[in-house]
């Protein structure tokens, strides 16, 4: 019974390999400071060792303190994709990324 337990907890370690991922730089950036909002995805988080193409990029998008959705535009900078970021507010800034496929 172990060997099958085994087995699979290894496995299930390399099932999160080509995961996606979101990242902001600075995490804790001043009032009215903009930010780098980071897609990153692959094998090493959190090194980028491949980036997403824009036909797989649906959407990302940032939900404001205040409840309204806007979109941000990001573009391939490497192995990731980049988009800015410049808080209107203070207060909880929701990012969500939607991908498809080709």
């Amino acid at each position: 019974m172990r060997l099958p337990l085994l087995a699979l907890a290894c496995w299930a370690g390399l099932a999160d390999g080509h995961d996606l991922w979101l990242d902001v730089q600075p995490a804790a950036p001043a009032p009215d400071a903009p930010v780098t909002v980071i897609v990153g995805g692959g094998h090493y988080f959190p090194s980028s060792d491949s980036a997403l193409s824009d036909r797989l990029v649906r959407s990302l998008q940032v939900r404001q303190p205040d409840g309204q959705l806007a979109d941000l535009p990001s573009a391939l900078k490497g192995k990731q994709r980049e988009a800015m970021l410049t808080p209107r507010e203070p207060g909880l800034h929701v990012l969500t990324l939607v991908v498809q496929k080709p």
